[in-house]
């Protein structure tokens, strides 16, 4: 159900993507509001949005059908949250681009988000489905790294297996890892450089992972907002994987406007790169940078106020 969201959501975006062009057409006057940078810079985003939506639904859709009792569950989730979200951002944009008039019950871009808007709550929501995700993952990575984080937890009885660690995971401190995949060997040469920031994320999250099961253990369950932050790794890490594998296939064997996709593809990684360090270095320094503990310390404040708490700046003069 969930990856049947994907090609709904992705339907919509396109309709949506092509009425806005032929809305800007029309209204075009002695000037060509096509030619805009304003108008070129959002399509080009959207554009850009809406391919990744499509790889990552194309990739999940051929994985059930290459291979038998395929565990797809993560996968299907990560197309849900990416399409809907997508289609979503594109009818917001719409609504901007356009202005007062889509706001109209009759308008063709208050139709679309109102049934966008109920993929985006079908079944659950997307923020229950990025707990889904990363707690899925986390209990993946748990079962291999078990005996890992046993002696990290544990320092005092495992000092050699701590010295060496310390120079292993130095590279990863200083967000430097070292990019040992060689993922450039299955893509088009072009593809060298997004290949790289792939590999990247992928360590990063490996990293990231590994840092919330030996800080918090079994607690990290609880620990919602760096869950999410997990969960927007590893959806980043899927789509960019997707992304690249279209556009290099699409230039190998010489697909129309090919070019194009390769750029929408670098493009993306470069956007989802910087995505997954800001999220690395907040886990990282959750209580510092993300503020998580004085968003959590307010949020207990307004429970115990039971609503909201600020007085009203005119109650007191001086």
């Amino acid at each position: 159900m969930r990856v049947s969201c994907g090609p709904a959501c992705n339907a919509i975006s396109r309709n949506m993507l092509n009425k806005l062009h032929n809305t800007f057409v029309e209204n075009s006057g002695e000037f060509d509001l096509t030619s805009t940078d304003a108008v070129k810079s959002k399509l080009g985003e959207v554009t850009m949005q809406l391919y990744a939506a499509e790889s990552v639904t194309y990739l999940t859709a051929g994985l059930k059908d290459w291979y038998e009792n395929q565990d797809l569950d993560v996968e299907n989730a990560i197309v849900k949250v990416v399409s809907s979200e997508v289609a979503y951002n594109i009818s917001t944009t719409c609504l901007h681009m356009i202005g007062s008039p889509a706001a109209l019950k009759d308008h063709w871009v208050r139709k679309c988000q109102d049934d966008i808007i109920n993929y985006l709550t079908l079944h659950e929501t997307n923020e229950s489905l990025r707990m889904f995700i990363s707690l899925n993952g986390l209990q993946h990575t748990g079962i291999m790294l078990s005996e890992t984080i046993k002696k990290f937890r544990n320092p005092l009885h495992h000092g050699l297996f701590m010295l060496k660690s310390m120079f292993h995971l130095r590279d990863q401190y200083n967000d430097k890892p070292k990019l040992n995949y060689e993922l450039y060997g299955n893509l088009h040469p072009s593809c060298h450089e997004p290949s790289k920031q792939l590999e990247y994320c992928c360590k990063r999250l490996q990293f990231v992972a590994d840092i919330l099961l030996r800080r918090h253990g079994l607690e990290c369950v609880n620990k919602h907002a760096d869950l999410r932050r997990i969960a927007d790794i590893m959806i980043d890490c899927y789509t960019m994987t997707a992304v690249l594998a279209r556009a290099s296939r699409a230039y190998c064997i010489g697909l129309q406007f090919s070019a194009f996709e390769m750029m929408m593809a670098s493009v993306y990684c470069n956007i989802a790169t910087e995505r997954v360090k800001d999220n690395v270095m907040n886990i990282m320094y959750s209580e510092y940078k993300a503020n998580d503990t004085n968003f959590i310390a307010i949020g207990k404040r307004l429970i115990e106020s039971k609503g909201h708490f600020t007085c009203n700046p005119i109650t007191r003069f001086f």
